[in-house]
Order: C-alpha cells, then structure tokens, then sequence
C-alpha cells in the first residue's frame, strides 16, 4: 500500500511540476510579446516618414 501511494505521491508532484514550469513559460512568452510590442510601437513611432499616420487606404 505505501507503494502505492508513495507512487501516486510521485505522480502528482511531476504533473504539479509541469504545470509550474508552463505558467512558468507563458509568463516569459507574455513578457517577451509585450517587450516585443513596445519595440514595434517605438520604432514605427522614430521612423519619422512625412506621410506617416496621415492617410489611410482601404480597399473593398
């Protein structure tokens, strides 16, 4: 019987480990997105081309 639950004991605790390290990841992937968002944004905001922003096509 100790096996058993020692066993399942084991088990749980790699599922709770996994779990762990993929909140782990998708923080970091958060952070990584959002880092790269305000790269984009700055960059489109520095490119400082004339027409920049003012007008804007759309086909239907």
């Amino acid at each position: 019987m100790e096996i058993n639950a020692s066993l399942m004991a084991a088990i749980s605790g790699t599922d709770m480990l996994k779990q762990t390290v993929g909140v782990v990841l998708l923080g970091k992937t958060k952070d990584l997105q959002a880092s790269q968002a305000a790269t984009l944004l700055q960059d489109f905001a520095a490119a400082q081309h004339p027409h920049l922003g003012k007008t804007l096509d759309i086909k239907i």
